[in-house]
């Protein structure tokens, strides 16, 4: 055990100067996947911006400044203000420019909505969309649809009500009652955010396109990393193998020895980074990343998978300069397929497919839920499913060597 101690020391010596000395090339690869990754967001998060519809109300004389003040109340609303813009415009106006593809859509409300209304006429108002349907005109149609199905069940539970009253003896005066089932149905559409369940649509899952790219970061720095531990996988004189093996050192220790220094030199910039992400959302005063000591070990696992299977790989290639080759054009494929730098929702379907399958995005999973939110059990068991076959396969390279 002396002896493991003693090599596992020595070569860690000799690894964190190796680190040291290729440090710059990290920080250009580093700077440059940030570039990237900047540029891939800017243009990704402006095609997927939704154009707002523009949207002309025409509103008759009767009751006009009433009708002004509610298209103004609707405006204000978040629900209202994020899809479209409402303006009110003559109809000779709206329709020409309608026609002319600068509006998307025109409501016409008819000379006598008010009155026809109040006296439970079935009235409509009327809907004029562009021949050229935008994805912002048709959310904006979808979701006055959704409004007037509310209307409906309000108008159907105040007539129900009402003529409830009529058969029965009340108390309480006929039109008071349907003003009470109005406004209590108003105030359920008003608040119809209870109605629904929040469901987030992101290519970047549940978590801001700054946190996913900040795990995303942090991955590709454990994966350029990789490359400089080419010098472990030397080969020695067969004089020094001997001797290795006379103190104890047969091949699965001396794999163990350099599984665990390759763990212990990722480790660092791991924690450097997200301690460092954490002191500055202290110090900005917002909400990005707040350290939990939970971070130490999962952060430490994460770092002993990619320790694992860079071990497989320099086996597999035999020779240290082989394998970091092998390792670049490895790490080239799995950042393009498994969304580190454009996520997954943009790549081809196929590559969607497989990209979901790749030991990198899955390990991107782990790593978000880790810092920004809570990796579950079945995340830490798929995490120990590629270690376990990490160390299956290192186990079966070294009898073979």
């Amino acid at each position: 055990m002396d002896m493991f101690f003693h090599y596992w020391k020595m070569e860690l010596r000799r690894a964190l100067a190796v680190f040291a000395k290729s440090l710059r090339y990290f920080v250009v690869a580093v700077l440059g996947f940030c570039a990237a990754a900047y540029l891939c967001s800017s243009i990704f998060g402006e095609s997927a911006k939704l154009e707002k519809a523009e949207v002309a109300v025409v509103v008759p004389e009767e009751k006009k400044e009433d009708l002004e003040f509610l298209i103004q109340l609707v405006s204000a609303m978040q629900s209202a203000k994020s899809i479209c813009r409402l303006c009110t415009m003559e109809q000779t106006e709206a329709m020409e420019k309608l026609a002319g593809g600068e509006l998307s859509a025109v409501l016409v409300f008819p000379e006598h909505f008010y009155r026809e209304v109040d006296e439970l006429s079935n009235t409509s108002v009327r809907l004029y969309l562009s021949e050229q349907a935008s994805v912002s005109t048709q959310t904006f149609q979808e979701l006055l649809e959704d409004g007037i199905s509310m209307i409906r069940t309000t108008e159907a539970g105040v007539l129900s009500i009402l003529s409830q009253a009529d058969g029965e003896k009340t108390r309480v005066v006929h039109s008071e009652v349907g003003n009470t089932v109005a406004i209590r149905y108003m105030e359920a559409a008003f608040d119809r955010g209870i109605l629904y369940q929040d469901m987030i649509c992101s290519p970047y899952g549940n978590y801001g396109q700054q946190q996913y790219y900040f795990s995303s970061g942090l991955l590709f720095v454990l994966l350029v990393m990789g490359s400089s531990f080419g010098h472990l996988y030397i080969k020695r004189g067969r004089g020094v193998e001997e001797k290795l093996r006379i103190y104890g050192m047969n091949v699965y220790r001396v794999s163990l020895a350099k599984v665990l220094i390759m763990a212990n030199v990722l480790l660092l910039p791991a924690l450097l980074g997200v301690i460092s992400a954490a002191v500055v959302t202290h110090v900005m005063g917002n909400s990005f990343l707040f350290w939990e000591i939970r971070m130490i070990p999962g952060l430490f696992f994460l770092c002993l998978a990619f320790a694992v299977w860079y071990h497989v790989i320099y086996m597999l290639a035999d020779q240290s300069m082989t394998g970091t080759l092998v390792l670049l054009a490895v790490e080239v494929l799995v950042v393009l397929g498994s969304g580190l730098l454009i996520p997954v929702d943009y790549l081809p379907e196929f590559m969607q497919v497989a990209g979901k399958y790749l030991p990198l995005y899955q390990w991107n999973q782990f790593s978000l839920n880790l810092l920004f939110g809570y990796a579950d059990f079945s995340q830490w068991m798929k995490m120990a499913g590629w270690l376990t076959a990490g160390c299956a396969a290192g186990v079966l390279l070294c009898k073979k060597d």
